[in-house]
């Protein structure tokens, strides 16, 4: 038995050059093994890392392009491109790339689908490959690269393409092939929600716009509705200020008449008296005549009669004036100029001194420094308005007794007024909002906040200016500029 177990020299060397061979194989088999876990757990951590950078960016051309340049890095490829389809789903468009593509390599900016390695991946959902011989010099021999195309996604909707080229990459088995693969679809993942994000940020700011521009035509109309029931009452009180001036104006008519005419009686009366008395002195007994001096005495009848001539001018002089105040009121309200028409503006302003120069008498004395003005094409009792405003703000502002200028000046086919007061002044911060509608500097109770915006308005309806210059505790001077021919409001 042992005869049979023994083994001849060569037979035994066969056996050990084959074990030998067998222990080269298995170690060249776990060295490719460790090398395919190492390259595998390689790709697996940068398919991570480029997930996660995908997924933190919210902006999807920014997500696209760092998402390729780090797919080129991090698997060692020599191009990167994504393709995102448009909307009509026929045509996908170059939106990243990075690398130097070979000149073998055709690089499109629009691809229809079904055209090349993209159009055929965006047709079929399927990877594309094909295989480039490329010569990176004209010494070298040409070496095999690999040309890959993967649809990105999102179930059975293609959103895009994504293409890689390499000749020295793990795009080259089928193993990276997969972890890649497997990438493009949590990148597809990834711009689908970074489209939505982009989508919902951009209705988020349409309704934001939608809901501004809806309090502005708000705002707008309750504006609007102000001046409009401002300017009716206005417009109201023209009208009764009109319908007043006319009801006082016929009855003072024959007041003033009855008081002229009883003062001529008066002298005739006062003459006969006289001449009375002259006759009396003559003729009269003496008895008869120291009785009548007694009783003119004791009546005052001298004193009455010199007091009758006082009486009757102190009252043609109030019938004087009220008829110029019904003259002032009926200019001020100007219900017969209800269109435009040529105005004198220095007129203007002067009748509207007169019917507010009760609020400012007290408060402010008035000088006025006018030019000779060209007649002016415009809607008076609108530009009376303006006037009375700044007038009644001027007086406002003053808080014990100041002065009040108004000066006039033409020039260059337009005219410039311009209202000034030494009073309390506007603060600088305030100075840019005195023309919006409501907002006032007075106390709560005196002021609605409109009678700057109303006059604003109307100067501009007249295609004029209306400036303000104000500085604290010195006095705040507005300006008005109007042009001298005719004006379409608006």
């Amino acid at each position: 038995m042992l005869a049979d177990l023994q083994i001849s020299p060569e037979e035994l060397k066969k056996k050990l050059n084959y074990h030998k061979e067998k222990e080269s194989l298995l170690a060249q088999y776990s060295k490719d093994l460790r090398q395919q876990v190492a390259n595998r757990t390689r790709d697996l951590q940068a398919a991570a890392e480029v997930m996660r950078v995908a997924s933190s960016h919210l902006d999807p051309q920014n997500l696209i392009e760092q998402s390729v340049r780090l797919i080129r890095e991090r698997f060692q490829l020599d191009y990167v491109a994504l393709y995102l389809i448009e909307n009509n789903r026929t045509e996908a468009y170059l939106r990243a790339d990075s690398g130097e593509p070979p000149a073998e390599l055709q690089v499109e900016q629009m691809i229809s689908v079904g055209e090349g390695l993209v159009g055929q991946a965006m047709r079929t959902l399927q990877r594309q490959r094909r295989e480039l011989l490329v010569r990176s010099s004209s010494e070298s021999p040409p070496e095999t690269c690999s040309d890959l195309a993967i649809a990105l996604s999102m179930g059975d909707k293609v959103i895009g393409v994504l293409r890689m080229f390499g000749c020295s990459s793990e795009i080259n088995d089928e193993a990276g092939e997969e972890v890649i693969a497997t990438l493009a679809a949590q990148i597809a993942v990834a711009i689908s929600n970074a489209r939505l994000y982009q989508s919902l940020g951009e209705e988020l700011t349409e309704r934001k716009k939608a809901e501004a521009e809806l309090a502005k035509a708000y705002r707008e109309l309750k504006e609007t509705q102000s001046h409009l029931l401002q300017q009716e009452k206005m417009a109201s009180i023209g009208q009764l200020a009109a319908g007043v001036a006319h009801e006082i104006n016929n009855p003072m008519g024959f007041i003033t008449s009855n008081l002229s005419s009883l003062g001529k009686y008066t002298l005739k009366m006062k003459e006969f008296i006289d001449k009375q008395q002259q006759l009396l002195e003559q003729q009269a007994e003496p008895d008869t005549l120291e009785e009548l001096i007694k009783t003119r005495k004791k009546m005052k009848l001298d004193l009455l009669l010199e007091d009758i001539g006082d009486l009757l001018e102190e009252s043609l002089d109030g019938a004087k004036r009220v008829k110029e105040i019904v003259l002032n009121l009926k200019n001020f309200s100007r219900v017969d100029a209800s269109e435009q028409c040529n105005a004198d503006l220095n007129e203007c302003i002067e009748s509207t001194l007169k019917m507010v120069w009760n609020e400012i008498k007290y408060k402010a004395s008035v000088e006025k420094d006018f030019d000779e003005l060209p007649p002016v094409n415009c809607y008076p009792q609108q530009l009376n308005q303006v006037f009375m405003n700044l007038l009644i703000n001027a007086s406002h502002a003053i808080e014990d007794r100041g002065i009040i200028r108004i000066t006039t000046r033409a020039a260059a086919e337009k005219v410039e007024i311009s209202i000034a007061d030494n009073g309390c002044g506007i603060p600088a911060e305030s100075v840019s909002r005195i023309f919006e509608p409501f907002y006032t500097t007075k106390e709560v109770g005196k002021g609605t906040g409109l009678g700057l915006s109303i006059s604003y308005d109307i100067i501009k309806k007249h295609h004029g200016e209306l400036n303000v210059s104000s500085k604290p505790g010195q006095g705040t001077t507005f300006t008005i500029i109007l042009p001298v021919g005719s004006v379409a409001m608006a």
